[in-house]
Protein backbone atom coordinates (compact mmCIF):
# COMPACT_ATOMS: atom_id res chain seq x y z
CA UNK A 1 0.00 0.00 0.00
CA UNK A 2 1.41 3.37 -1.08
CA UNK A 3 1.67 6.04 1.59
CA UNK A 4 0.92 9.64 0.43
CA UNK A 5 3.80 12.05 0.39
CA UNK A 6 2.89 14.43 3.19
CA UNK A 7 5.37 17.08 2.04
CA UNK A 8 3.88 17.34 -1.49
CA UNK A 9 0.37 17.53 -0.12
CA UNK A 10 1.33 20.38 2.16
CA UNK A 11 2.81 22.41 -0.64
CA UNK A 12 -0.37 22.03 -2.70
CA UNK A 13 -2.48 23.22 0.21
CA UNK A 14 -0.24 26.25 0.65
CA UNK A 15 -0.58 27.17 -3.04
CA UNK A 16 -4.33 27.22 -2.69
CA UNK A 17 -4.25 29.23 0.51
CA UNK A 18 -1.57 31.65 -0.64
CA UNK A 19 -2.37 31.88 -4.41
CA UNK A 20 0.20 33.19 -6.84
CA UNK A 21 -0.67 36.39 -8.81
CA UNK A 22 -1.98 39.90 -8.10
CA UNK A 23 -5.40 38.64 -7.15
CA UNK A 24 -3.82 37.28 -3.98
CA UNK A 25 -1.69 40.35 -3.15
CA UNK A 26 -2.44 43.31 -0.91
CA UNK A 27 -2.23 45.79 -2.52
CA UNK A 28 -2.85 43.92 -5.69
CA UNK A 29 -0.44 45.99 -7.83
CA UNK A 30 1.80 49.00 -7.59
CA UNK A 31 0.38 52.50 -8.22
CA UNK A 32 -0.33 52.97 -11.91
CA UNK A 33 -1.19 49.33 -12.52
CA UNK A 34 -4.40 47.34 -12.50
CA UNK A 35 -4.86 43.65 -11.74
CA UNK A 36 -6.21 42.07 -14.92
CA UNK A 37 -6.54 38.26 -15.28
CA UNK A 38 -4.42 37.89 -12.16
CA UNK A 39 -1.61 39.92 -13.70
CA UNK A 40 -0.51 43.51 -13.00
CA UNK A 41 -0.89 45.56 -16.18
CA UNK A 42 -0.21 49.31 -16.62
CA UNK A 43 -3.32 51.42 -16.25
CA UNK A 44 -4.39 53.04 -19.55
CA UNK A 45 -5.47 56.60 -20.23
CA UNK A 46 -3.91 60.04 -19.92
CA UNK A 47 -4.34 60.19 -16.16
CA UNK A 48 -1.51 57.66 -15.88
CA UNK A 49 0.86 59.25 -18.41
CA UNK A 50 3.58 61.80 -17.81
CA UNK A 51 2.98 64.21 -19.38
CA UNK A 52 -0.70 63.28 -19.64
CA UNK A 53 -1.21 64.63 -23.19
CA UNK A 54 0.41 66.69 -25.90
CA UNK A 55 0.73 70.48 -25.62
CA UNK A 56 -2.57 71.21 -27.42
CA UNK A 57 -4.62 68.64 -25.51
CA UNK A 58 -6.22 68.38 -22.09
CA UNK A 59 -6.82 65.18 -20.12
CA UNK A 60 -10.59 64.96 -19.63
CA UNK A 61 -12.23 61.86 -18.13
CA UNK A 62 -8.95 59.97 -18.71
CA UNK A 63 -8.92 60.81 -22.42
CA UNK A 64 -6.85 63.36 -24.34
CA UNK A 65 -9.10 65.92 -26.03
CA UNK A 66 -8.06 68.91 -28.10
CA UNK A 67 -7.95 72.22 -26.22
CA UNK A 68 -10.72 74.63 -27.27
CA UNK A 69 -10.32 78.23 -28.43
CA UNK A 70 -8.30 80.15 -30.97
CA UNK A 71 -5.02 79.79 -29.07
CA UNK A 72 -5.01 76.13 -30.07
CA UNK A 73 -6.17 76.54 -33.67
CA UNK A 74 -4.07 76.95 -36.79
CA UNK A 75 -4.77 79.45 -38.16
CA UNK A 76 -6.08 80.97 -34.96
CA UNK A 77 -8.85 83.03 -36.63
CA UNK A 78 -9.94 84.14 -40.10
CA UNK A 79 -8.54 87.31 -41.61
CA UNK A 80 -11.38 89.47 -40.19
CA UNK A 81 -10.70 88.44 -36.57
CA UNK A 82 -7.88 88.29 -34.04
CA UNK A 83 -7.37 85.98 -31.08
CA UNK A 84 -7.84 87.81 -27.77
CA UNK A 85 -8.14 85.89 -24.50
CA UNK A 86 -8.63 82.67 -26.49
CA UNK A 87 -11.61 84.02 -28.44
CA UNK A 88 -11.77 85.21 -32.04
CA UNK A 89 -12.98 88.81 -31.98
CA UNK A 90 -13.22 91.38 -34.73
CA UNK A 91 -9.84 92.84 -35.60
CA UNK A 92 -11.35 96.32 -35.30
CA UNK A 93 -11.32 95.99 -31.49
CA UNK A 94 -7.53 96.16 -31.75
CA UNK A 95 -6.38 99.75 -31.38
CA UNK A 96 -4.32 101.51 -34.06
CA UNK A 97 -2.50 104.79 -33.60
CA UNK A 98 -3.77 106.23 -36.89
CA UNK A 99 -7.48 105.77 -36.15
CA UNK A 100 -9.68 108.30 -37.97
CA UNK A 101 -13.08 106.79 -37.21
CA UNK A 102 -14.13 105.46 -33.80
CA UNK A 103 -17.28 103.39 -33.32
CA UNK A 104 -18.55 103.28 -29.73
CA UNK A 105 -20.79 100.24 -29.39
CA UNK A 106 -22.08 97.88 -26.69
CA UNK A 107 -21.01 94.25 -26.83
CA UNK A 108 -24.30 93.22 -28.45
CA UNK A 109 -23.58 95.33 -31.55
CA UNK A 110 -19.92 94.50 -32.16
CA UNK A 111 -20.57 92.32 -35.21
CA UNK A 112 -22.73 94.86 -37.14
CA UNK A 113 -20.29 97.56 -36.04
CA UNK A 114 -17.54 95.46 -37.61
CA UNK A 115 -19.41 95.50 -40.92
CA UNK A 116 -19.38 99.32 -40.84
CA UNK A 117 -15.69 99.31 -39.94
CA UNK A 118 -14.86 96.92 -42.78
CA UNK A 119 -16.77 99.14 -45.23
CA UNK A 120 -14.90 102.28 -44.16
CA UNK A 121 -11.53 100.52 -44.03
CA UNK A 122 -12.03 99.55 -47.69
CA UNK A 123 -12.45 103.28 -48.41
CA UNK A 124 -9.15 104.09 -46.70
CA UNK A 125 -10.56 105.28 -43.35
CA UNK A 126 -8.70 103.71 -40.43
CA UNK A 127 -11.42 102.49 -38.07
CA UNK A 128 -11.50 101.18 -34.50
CA UNK A 129 -14.38 99.83 -32.39
CA UNK A 130 -14.57 100.43 -28.65
CA UNK A 131 -16.81 98.23 -26.50
CA UNK A 132 -18.59 100.59 -24.09
CA UNK A 133 -20.42 97.90 -22.13
CA UNK A 134 -18.28 98.28 -19.03
CA UNK A 135 -18.44 102.07 -18.71
CA UNK A 136 -20.49 103.35 -15.79
CA UNK A 137 -22.11 106.36 -17.49
CA UNK A 138 -21.75 108.95 -20.24
CA UNK A 139 -19.21 110.94 -18.24
CA UNK A 140 -16.87 107.96 -18.08
CA UNK A 141 -17.21 107.47 -21.82
CA UNK A 142 -16.36 111.10 -22.57
CA UNK A 143 -13.40 111.05 -20.14
CA UNK A 144 -12.06 107.98 -21.93
CA UNK A 145 -12.75 109.58 -25.34
CA UNK A 146 -10.88 112.74 -24.34
CA UNK A 147 -7.82 110.68 -23.39
CA UNK A 148 -8.12 108.61 -26.54
CA UNK A 149 -8.30 111.67 -28.76
CA UNK A 150 -5.14 113.11 -27.17
CA UNK A 151 -3.17 110.04 -28.24
CA UNK A 152 -4.91 109.67 -31.63
CA UNK A 153 -4.57 113.06 -33.31
CA UNK A 154 -6.01 111.82 -36.64
CA UNK A 155 -9.38 110.99 -35.08
CA UNK A 156 -12.22 112.89 -36.81
CA UNK A 157 -15.40 110.79 -36.75
CA UNK A 158 -17.26 109.16 -33.85
CA UNK A 159 -20.33 106.95 -34.21
CA UNK A 160 -22.51 106.26 -31.16
CA UNK A 161 -23.89 102.88 -32.21
CA UNK A 162 -26.88 102.33 -29.94
CA UNK A 163 -29.74 104.21 -28.34
CA UNK A 164 -29.47 106.03 -25.06
CA UNK A 165 -30.00 102.85 -23.03
CA UNK A 166 -26.56 101.77 -24.24
CA UNK A 167 -24.86 105.14 -24.76
CA UNK A 168 -26.60 107.72 -22.55
CA UNK A 169 -27.51 111.20 -23.67
CA UNK A 170 -26.32 114.36 -21.96
CA UNK A 171 -28.75 117.15 -21.05
CA UNK A 172 -28.33 120.90 -21.40
CA UNK A 173 -30.28 123.71 -19.83
CA UNK A 174 -33.03 125.01 -22.07
CA UNK A 175 -33.23 128.82 -22.15
CA UNK A 176 -36.69 128.73 -23.75
CA UNK A 177 -38.57 125.87 -22.08
CA UNK A 178 -38.34 124.25 -18.67
CA UNK A 179 -37.55 120.83 -20.13
CA UNK A 180 -33.87 119.93 -20.37
CA UNK A 181 -32.55 119.27 -23.87
CA UNK A 182 -30.99 115.91 -24.81
CA UNK A 183 -27.68 116.43 -26.59
CA UNK A 184 -24.72 114.46 -27.91
CA UNK A 185 -22.50 117.53 -28.12
CA UNK A 186 -20.15 116.47 -25.24
CA UNK A 187 -19.18 113.40 -27.29
CA UNK A 188 -17.86 115.84 -29.91
CA UNK A 189 -15.41 117.28 -27.33
CA UNK A 190 -16.51 120.90 -27.98
CA UNK A 191 -14.26 123.90 -27.64
CA UNK A 192 -15.68 127.43 -27.49
CA UNK A 193 -19.19 125.95 -27.91
CA UNK A 194 -18.37 124.17 -31.18
CA UNK A 195 -17.71 120.48 -31.97
CA UNK A 196 -14.15 119.33 -32.64
CA UNK A 197 -15.26 115.86 -33.78
CA UNK A 198 -17.91 114.77 -36.29
CA UNK A 199 -20.39 112.78 -34.20
CA UNK A 200 -23.53 110.86 -35.14
CA UNK A 201 -25.76 108.34 -33.42
CA UNK A 202 -27.68 105.30 -34.71
CA UNK A 203 -30.42 104.73 -32.07
CA UNK A 204 -30.77 100.96 -32.51
CA UNK A 205 -31.94 98.73 -29.66
CA UNK A 206 -30.94 95.26 -30.89
CA UNK A 207 -28.71 93.57 -33.49
CA UNK A 208 -31.61 93.03 -35.91
CA UNK A 209 -32.24 96.77 -36.06
CA UNK A 210 -28.53 97.39 -36.45
CA UNK A 211 -28.28 95.01 -39.40
CA UNK A 212 -31.44 96.46 -40.98
CA UNK A 213 -30.05 99.98 -40.76
CA UNK A 214 -26.72 98.78 -42.21
CA UNK A 215 -28.60 97.39 -45.20
CA UNK A 216 -30.16 100.82 -45.78
CA UNK A 217 -26.74 102.46 -45.54
CA UNK A 218 -25.43 100.16 -48.26
CA UNK A 219 -28.41 100.98 -50.47
CA UNK A 220 -28.01 104.72 -49.91
CA UNK A 221 -24.33 104.81 -50.76
CA UNK A 222 -24.69 102.55 -53.80
CA UNK A 223 -27.61 104.47 -55.35
CA UNK A 224 -26.42 106.19 -58.52
CA UNK A 225 -29.50 108.19 -59.41
CA UNK A 226 -29.68 112.00 -59.47
CA UNK A 227 -29.23 113.84 -56.20
CA UNK A 228 -32.78 115.00 -55.62
CA UNK A 229 -33.50 117.38 -52.76
CA UNK A 230 -37.16 117.40 -51.75
CA UNK A 231 -38.48 120.44 -49.84
CA UNK A 232 -41.93 120.05 -48.31
CA UNK A 233 -44.29 121.54 -45.74
CA UNK A 234 -47.54 123.39 -45.26
CA UNK A 235 -46.71 126.28 -42.98
CA UNK A 236 -45.55 129.86 -42.67
CA UNK A 237 -41.96 128.54 -42.44
CA UNK A 238 -42.34 126.82 -45.80
CA UNK A 239 -43.78 129.99 -47.34
CA UNK A 240 -40.99 132.13 -45.91
CA UNK A 241 -37.93 130.03 -46.70
CA UNK A 242 -38.49 127.04 -48.98
CA UNK A 243 -38.42 128.79 -52.34
CA UNK A 244 -35.31 130.83 -51.55
CA UNK A 245 -33.56 127.77 -50.14
CA UNK A 246 -34.55 125.76 -53.19
CA UNK A 247 -32.91 128.33 -55.47
CA UNK A 248 -29.67 128.29 -53.49
CA UNK A 249 -29.57 124.50 -53.32
CA UNK A 250 -30.24 124.32 -57.05
CA UNK A 251 -27.33 126.70 -57.61
CA UNK A 252 -25.08 124.10 -55.95
CA UNK A 253 -25.99 121.59 -58.65
CA UNK A 254 -28.77 119.59 -56.99
CA UNK A 255 -32.14 118.80 -58.53
CA UNK A 256 -34.78 120.41 -56.31
CA UNK A 257 -38.39 119.32 -55.95
CA UNK A 258 -40.96 121.14 -53.83
CA UNK A 259 -44.37 120.34 -52.39
CA UNK A 260 -46.55 122.76 -50.45
CA UNK A 261 -49.15 120.27 -49.21
CA UNK A 262 -50.48 118.57 -46.12
CA UNK A 263 -51.20 115.35 -48.01
CA UNK A 264 -49.15 112.55 -46.43
CA UNK A 265 -49.61 110.22 -49.41
CA UNK A 266 -48.21 112.81 -51.82
CA UNK A 267 -45.23 113.38 -49.53
CA UNK A 268 -44.60 109.64 -49.21
CA UNK A 269 -44.81 109.23 -52.98
CA UNK A 270 -42.13 111.84 -53.51
CA UNK A 271 -39.83 110.29 -50.89
CA UNK A 272 -40.41 106.85 -52.41
CA UNK A 273 -39.27 108.13 -55.80
CA UNK A 274 -35.71 108.44 -54.57
CA UNK A 275 -35.10 111.78 -52.85
CA UNK A 276 -31.61 111.65 -51.34
CA UNK A 277 -32.56 114.52 -49.03
CA UNK A 278 -36.04 115.36 -47.70
CA UNK A 279 -36.33 118.71 -45.91
CA UNK A 280 -39.36 119.58 -43.82
CA UNK A 281 -40.41 123.14 -42.96
CA UNK A 282 -42.88 123.60 -40.15
CA UNK A 283 -43.72 122.84 -36.56
CA UNK A 284 -43.38 119.42 -35.01
CA UNK A 285 -43.54 117.11 -32.06
CA UNK A 286 -41.82 113.87 -31.20
CA UNK A 287 -44.39 112.04 -33.31
CA UNK A 288 -45.22 114.34 -36.20
CA UNK A 289 -44.03 116.78 -38.82
CA UNK A 290 -46.98 119.06 -38.26
CA UNK A 291 -49.42 119.10 -39.99
CA UNK A 292 -48.24 117.03 -42.94
CA UNK A 293 -46.74 113.69 -41.82
CA UNK A 294 -47.12 111.64 -38.63
CA UNK A 295 -45.32 108.64 -37.24
CA UNK A 296 -48.23 106.51 -38.49
CA UNK A 297 -47.69 107.76 -42.05
CA UNK A 298 -44.30 106.02 -42.21
CA UNK A 299 -46.32 103.00 -43.29
CA UNK A 300 -46.85 104.71 -46.66
CA UNK A 301 -43.12 104.57 -47.36
CA UNK A 302 -41.68 101.87 -49.57
CA UNK A 303 -38.19 103.22 -50.18
CA UNK A 304 -35.92 100.58 -48.61
CA UNK A 305 -33.59 100.60 -51.60
CA UNK A 306 -33.78 104.40 -51.96
CA UNK A 307 -33.68 105.73 -48.38
CA UNK A 308 -33.53 109.45 -47.78
CA UNK A 309 -31.81 111.74 -45.29
CA UNK A 310 -34.50 113.61 -43.37
CA UNK A 311 -34.11 117.21 -42.19
CA UNK A 312 -36.72 118.44 -39.74
CA UNK A 313 -37.11 121.95 -38.41
CA UNK A 314 -39.89 121.00 -35.98
CA UNK A 315 -39.58 120.81 -32.19
CA UNK A 316 -38.69 117.44 -30.63
CA UNK A 317 -38.67 115.55 -33.92
CA UNK A 318 -35.20 114.06 -33.30
CA UNK A 319 -35.70 113.48 -29.58
CA UNK A 320 -34.02 110.08 -29.06
CA UNK A 321 -34.08 110.26 -25.26
CA UNK A 322 -37.78 109.68 -24.62
CA UNK A 323 -39.48 106.48 -23.47
CA UNK A 324 -41.22 106.36 -26.87
CA UNK A 325 -39.36 106.61 -30.12
CA UNK A 326 -39.63 109.84 -32.08
CA UNK A 327 -40.67 110.06 -35.70
CA UNK A 328 -37.03 110.52 -36.77
CA UNK A 329 -35.91 107.46 -34.83
CA UNK A 330 -38.60 105.36 -36.48
CA UNK A 331 -37.57 106.68 -39.88
CA UNK A 332 -33.93 105.71 -39.24
CA UNK A 333 -34.34 102.28 -37.62
CA UNK A 334 -37.35 101.11 -39.65
CA UNK A 335 -37.19 99.03 -42.81
CA UNK A 336 -38.14 102.04 -44.94
CA UNK A 337 -37.65 105.76 -44.38
CA UNK A 338 -34.27 107.34 -43.80
CA UNK A 339 -30.66 106.33 -43.43
CA UNK A 340 -30.10 109.44 -41.30
CA UNK A 341 -32.04 112.31 -39.75
CA UNK A 342 -30.99 115.81 -38.77
CA UNK A 343 -33.02 118.04 -36.50
CA UNK A 344 -33.76 119.28 -33.03
CA UNK A 345 -34.21 117.29 -29.85
CA UNK A 346 -36.21 120.14 -28.29
CA UNK A 347 -36.96 123.59 -29.75
CA UNK A 348 -37.11 123.54 -33.52
CA UNK A 349 -36.01 125.83 -36.30
CA UNK A 350 -32.99 125.85 -38.59
CA UNK A 351 -31.01 128.45 -36.68
CA UNK A 352 -30.67 132.14 -37.30
CA UNK A 353 -32.75 133.13 -40.34
CA UNK A 354 -33.04 129.39 -41.14
CA UNK A 355 -29.55 129.49 -42.65
CA UNK A 356 -28.58 125.98 -41.54
CA UNK A 357 -30.24 124.31 -44.55
CA UNK A 358 -28.52 126.19 -47.39
CA UNK A 359 -25.27 126.20 -45.40
CA UNK A 360 -25.35 122.39 -45.31
CA UNK A 361 -25.53 122.09 -49.10
CA UNK A 362 -22.99 124.83 -49.63
CA UNK A 363 -20.59 122.83 -47.43
CA UNK A 364 -21.49 119.35 -48.64
CA UNK A 365 -19.41 118.76 -51.76
CA UNK A 366 -16.63 116.19 -51.25
CA UNK A 367 -17.43 115.92 -47.56
CA UNK A 368 -19.01 113.16 -45.56
CA UNK A 369 -22.25 113.64 -43.66
CA UNK A 370 -20.76 114.48 -40.27
CA UNK A 371 -18.38 117.08 -41.66
CA UNK A 372 -21.09 118.77 -43.71
CA UNK A 373 -23.36 118.81 -40.64
CA UNK A 374 -20.72 120.40 -38.40
CA UNK A 375 -19.69 122.90 -41.09
CA UNK A 376 -23.29 124.09 -41.29
CA UNK A 377 -23.48 124.34 -37.49
CA UNK A 378 -20.32 126.45 -37.39
CA UNK A 379 -21.50 128.73 -40.21
CA UNK A 380 -24.79 129.27 -38.42
CA UNK A 381 -23.08 129.92 -35.10
CA UNK A 382 -20.77 132.52 -36.65
CA UNK A 383 -23.68 134.18 -38.46
CA UNK A 384 -25.68 134.34 -35.23
CA UNK A 385 -22.99 136.00 -33.12
CA UNK A 386 -22.19 138.47 -35.92
CA UNK A 387 -25.68 140.01 -35.77
CA UNK A 388 -26.56 143.15 -33.86
CA UNK A 389 -30.16 142.24 -33.09
CA UNK A 390 -29.64 140.87 -29.58
CA UNK A 391 -30.44 142.49 -26.26
CA UNK A 392 -27.04 141.53 -24.91
CA UNK A 393 -23.87 139.61 -25.68
CA UNK A 394 -25.11 136.88 -23.35
CA UNK A 395 -28.33 136.51 -25.32
CA UNK A 396 -26.70 136.01 -28.68
CA UNK A 397 -24.13 133.51 -27.42
CA UNK A 398 -26.82 131.62 -25.52
CA UNK A 399 -28.97 131.38 -28.65
CA UNK A 400 -26.01 130.36 -30.80
CA UNK A 401 -24.81 127.76 -28.31
CA UNK A 402 -28.25 126.31 -27.73
CA UNK A 403 -28.78 125.72 -31.46
CA UNK A 404 -25.54 123.69 -31.59
CA UNK A 405 -26.60 121.68 -28.54
CA UNK A 406 -30.07 120.76 -29.75
CA UNK A 407 -29.28 119.99 -33.40
CA UNK A 408 -28.49 116.30 -33.64
CA UNK A 409 -27.34 113.90 -36.33
CA UNK A 410 -28.96 110.47 -36.17
CA UNK A 411 -26.73 108.76 -38.68
CA UNK A 412 -23.23 107.59 -39.50
CA UNK A 413 -21.00 110.68 -39.75
CA UNK A 414 -18.86 108.92 -42.39
CA UNK A 415 -21.81 108.47 -44.77
CA UNK A 416 -20.98 109.52 -48.32
CA UNK A 417 -23.60 112.07 -49.29
CA UNK A 418 -22.76 114.75 -51.84
CA UNK A 419 -19.86 113.30 -53.84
Amino acid sequence: MQVPDSTSQGQQNASIEYGIGCTYQTPECAQGYDCIDNRCAPKSGCEYQNPPCGESYNCVANACVAKQGCLYSNPQCDEEHVCIENECVTKFLTDISGAEFLILAPREFIEPASAIAKKREAEGIETVIKDVSDFGDQYEIVAWLDDYRSSHPRLEYVLLFGDQAFIPAFYSENPIRTLETPTDLPYALPQSDLPTLFVGRIPVQNPDEANRWLEKLNYYESYRGPTDVFLFGYSAEYDAYAEAHGDRISDEGYRVKMLNSADALSIASQINSGSKFSIFYGHGSAFSLHPVFTIGDIGYLDNKIKPTILFSGGCDTVNYASSQRSISEEMVVGENGAVAAIGATRNGGYGFDYEFVPAFFENCRNKRLGEAFVSALIDNYELTVSQEVWNSQDDKYEFARYFVERMTLLGDPTTKVCN
